[in-house]
């Protein structure tokens, strides 16, 4: 699952599913969509919306608490700002964690990551 959809997490999303890697999970600020089946990246990427957002574009689409707590093989932390917070860190339930950028996990939460 690839958190954050800009232009870190689209990158990476399209080389992934290139190279055949199946991605469950996608995010953005305002949600996030998940298939355990895999999702179909360049069709989301393709209804980006001006400001970056796929989730007003794709139905179905759930929270990010809720996005967090899916079982996943890699969380790959591609969005800005801490937002790996304490009481979501609690939450994750994905076998590795991979932060690409800087400080998308909040100092206190690193305790409850591993990390």
């Amino acid at each position: 699952m690839i958190h954050g959809i800009g232009q870190v997490g689209s990158y990476l999303a399209s080389e992934l599913y290139r190279l055949g890697y199946k991605i469950i999970g996608v995010s953005d600020p305002q949600g996030a969509i998940y298939n355990s089946s895999g999702l179909d990246i360049p069709n989301i990427l393709r209804k980006k919306d001006s400001f970056g957002l796929v989730t007003k574009s794709i139905p179905n689409s759930i929270a990010l608490d809720e996005f967090m707590q899916k079982e996943c093989d890699m969380l790959v932390l591609t969005a800005k700002g801490e937002q790996i917070k304490t009481i979501i860190a609690e939450q994750i339930n994905a076998h590795t964690i991979l932060e690409t950028v800087t400080h998308s996990v909040e100092k206190s939460a690193l305790k409850n990551t591993d990390g």
